[in-house]
Order: structure tokens, then sequence, then C-alpha cells
């Protein structure tokens, strides 16, 4: 703490404010086989049920029960094999990574054996113990497995597995009641502008860009040869907007331009003329 009040006083004086014992392994209380404190299993939790959370209430309460129960099942399962007397596995395996490990000869710590405590502090979190007091255990050609607490045992964790959740029946064996049964929640209008569905036929047809061809007022639209639309627009021109299956050579030789939609109908655009209303 002094390090990090030197390098940054902000910092220093927010983890002062927080509780140190739920960060700081120096305040962690002894005795509960722990030496960290963090979240993922709630985070975990909180993920396998994820899907769950949207459904309906009962659906939902339904999916979390079978998790549960299966979930028991198969960690109760797993330590049916295991020796009652001795760490489990995962213990066994993190004594295996002490005895390699290289203790500093520069640090010097007094270890009790017969109190299971090192001055580190590590074996009295922990449970299984440290480098230090597996060194000592080996030094004295002892087996360091039976210096384990025995909360970390196999019988304490078949224990804590024994309980069940038991099954239930389905909906159509509930017993029935006199009250009203519960109603689907009202549907309700989300705000902004609903979305309009559209067949892949009319999705297809919209994306076919229209020819436009602007012909002199009073003239009949040579070259045309499909239904036409006509509209005046404010700047003193008549479009017409009509369908054609593809250009003639007529309107190729007028205009010059040829153009392919997406669809592949041939589009042209043939200008004549002047601006009616204008000078």
């Amino acid at each position: 703490m002094k390090e990090i009040q030197v390098l940054n006083r902000a910092a220093y004086d927010y983890l002062v404010e927080t509780n140190l014992k739920s960060w700081s392994r120096a305040f962690f209380q002894e005795g509960k086989m722990c030496d960290t404190v963090e979240n993922g299993l709630s985070e975990s939790f909180n993920n396998v049920i994820r899907d769950a959370r949207k459904k309906p209430i009962i659906t939902m309460l339904k999916e979390i029960r079978l998790y549960v129960m299966g979930r028991l099942y198969n960690l109760k399962m797993k330590g049916c094999s295991w020796p009652d007397y001795k760490p489990f596995p995962s213990i066994t395996l993190l004594l295996d990574k002490l005895k390699i490990v290289q203790r500093n000869l520069a640090e010097s710590y007094v270890v009790d054996l017969d109190k299971k405590t090192c001055t580190c502090s590590v074996w009295q979190l922990n449970g299984y113990g440290c480098v230090n007091s597996v060194a000592t255990i080996s030094y004295r050609n002892r087996d360091v497995a039976t210096y384990v607490d025995p909360m970390l045992y196999a019988a304490f964790y078949k224990n804590t597995y024994k309980y069940q959740i038991h099954g239930m029946n389905g909906s159509n064996m509930w017993p029935i009641t006199e009250f009203i049964p519960p109603l689907p929640p009202l549907k309700r209008r989300m705000p902004g502008r609903l979305k309009v569905e559209r067949s892949r036929v009319q999705r297809t047809n919209k994306l076919k860009i229209k020819k436009r061809k602007i012909i002199d007022k009073g003239k009949d639209g040579e070259g045309s040869c499909g239904p036409t639309r006509v509209d005046e627009g404010s700047n003193g021109l008549t479009t017409v907007v009509e369908r054609r299956s593809g250009p003639t050579p007529v309107d190729n030789e007028r205009s010059g331009t040829n153009r392919v939609d997406e669809e592949g109908v041939d589009q042209k655009l043939v200008v004549k003329g002047k601006n009616l209303r204008g000078s």
C-alpha cells in the first residue's frame, strides 16, 4: 500500500475507502479455507440461465430447476470414487505444484506443524499449505496430504452434494384451485413506426428503377410502349413515367444513354424540347 501511495495518491485513497476485507488478502479471515475472493461462480450461473430468464416465470423456474438437478447429480457422481479421508484431486494437484516450486532462500518463516500455521499466513488461509510448509513436511519425510485441513477431504465434498432436488409433476397434474388463473399480459404497441412485411416479389419489384422520359408538353410521348403516368413538376417540365421491357433502337440513337439495372431491364432517359415555362 505504501508503494501504491507513492505512485498514485488517488488510487490509494480509493482503495482505502473500500472495505479491505473484500479485496486485500492481508485482511482475509483465517480458517475459511479460501485465499481468493471472486464472483466467477455467480457470473457463470447468470450466463447459464441467460436464455431461461427471457421466458415466462413458470417456464423459467422449470428450466433452472432442471439445470440445478442435473448439476448436483453430476457433481455427486464425480466424487463417488474418491477416498473419503484424502484430499480431493484438485488439492492433490496443488500440492504437487508446491513440491517443485523453488523457495526464496533470502526470506525465512516459522512453520508450526502441530498447529498447522506459517508466519506467511498462506497456510491458514487456503488450508492445504504453502511452499514453506511443504518444504518443512518433506524435510521431515512425512506425507503432505496428512496436513491438509479436513474440510478439503473428499468426505466433506460428498457431504456437500448429498442433497438433491426432487422431481415435480407437470402442470396437467397440478391440483385445481378456486383462484382465478393467471392471464398473459396485455399486448402493448411498441413506440415507433410499424414494420411492414413485404413478400419477396414485392421487394424485387421495389428495387426496379422506373424509366423517366421528359417530353414537350402536348406531344404524345413517342417511343413509349407501356402504361404511362404523366406528372407535371414545379419546374415546368412534364415527366412521363413508364415501364418498358427494353429500349428501342430509335431511343438508343436519340439519347445515346443506355443503362442496365439490377434486374437486367434496360432503362433509358430521353430529354426532348425545352422548359415549357421558361423564357
